[in-house]
């Protein structure tokens, strides 16, 4: 691994000794951080070299290697924390209602509304249209485009599921297992999709902070988390196994983190009620504190992932 290995185009920045796999951190937040992370992601296959965006530097480099990530089995891990979830964390059965063994039969799969909305009154990606003159996201000029392409679906109904849900917890009385892959959506591609959730990304990012641009030696943007040694409470190389599982089965791909937030983008996420509950479970299951400190009941967490194309979780 050397520096002449880099992508070409980089500002000043360093490797950081003795990392493994290998971490590049630039050494000032990026002017146009779109552009390089487009360039960086374009140049992938050829360098090795995996870009993300931080916030801030939040990774001290040693990491796990991808042979580590392999030794997890995604199903088993789930279903260890579903035991624990189900001991620690859900009142007793009385308190919820009837369970079922399976989801529950009120959950009807009302029609998929994708493809139809107007992007810019996306919950998710609201206003990507009008993200393109955003001095960060230079050399990303065919966001627009990008954005109508994406076909967005429109803000869920309320109505449609809170009552059909239940308020205390995901409802499931015996472990699911994985849910379903989504079936792929029409349109561009989980990388095209990832370019998009740059730009939202961004838009978040400068409202308060900067982006650097990190460079991690993996095959796949999954590996990220456990790879760059993320200064995060977060369970890495579990968490890395799962985004493998979520690369596989609803095309996302992680693009940044901030402090002990990361960002994923999502090219098939989940459309229907009874399918966003069993992914929403998979999202509680990872001990995010954002999913997990009691806030944000579980029915509207679940009908938010709806056509949701930008995930996030954070740990304290």
């Amino acid at each position: 691994m050397s520096v002449a290995r880099l992508p070409d185009g980089l500002p000043p920045g360093r490797l950081i000794a003795g990392s493994s796999p290998g971490l590049w951190i630039s050494e000032e937040p990026v002017v146009a951080p779109g552009g390089l992370w487009a360039s960086c992601h374009a140049q992938h296959r050829a360098t090795g070299w995996h870009p993300v965006l931080m916030a801030w530097p939040c990774a001290h480099g040693h990491g796990h290697r991808s042979a580590e990530i392999d030794t997890v089995d995604v199903a088993e891990s789930l279903h260890e924390s579903w035991l624990t979830y189900r001991q620690t964390a859900l009142p007793p059965p009385a308190h919820r209602g009837a369970g079922d063994p399976a989801p529950h039969p009120g959950l009807t799969d009302p029609a998929p509304h994708h493809g139809q909305g107007d992007p810019a009154s996306h919950h998710g990606l609201a206003d990507l249209a009008d993200l393109a003159g955003h001095p960060a996201l230079a050399d990303l000029s065919d966001l627009t485009e990008l954005a109508a392409q994406l076909g967005f679906a429109g803000p869920p109904d309320p109505r449609d599921t809170s009552a059909r849900l239940g308020l205390a917890g995901p409802p499931y009385t015996r472990w699911p297992g994985l849910a379903a892959p989504s079936e792929p959506h029409p349109g561009p591609s989980p990388d095209a999709v990832a370019r998009a959730g740059v730009g939202q990304m961004l838009h978040y990012f400068t409202t308060r902070f900067t982006a650097y641009v990190a460079l991690a030696r993996v095959d796949r943007s999954a590996d990220l988390p456990a790879a760059v040694g993320w200064d995060a409470d977060a369970p890495a190389l579990e968490l890395s196994a799962l985004l493998r599982s979520w690369e596989d089965r609803f095309g996302a791909r992680v693009i940044g983190f901030e402090g002990s937030s990361v960002f994923v983008s999502v090219a098939s996420p989940p459309l229907t009620s009874r399918h966003a509950a069993h992914v929403a479970l998979e999202h509680v299951l990872t001990g995010a504190s954002n999913l997990n400190d009691g806030t944000f009941p579980f029915p509207d967490y679940a009908e938010a992932l709806r056509g949701e194309r930008l995930w996030s979780f954070w740990w304290d």
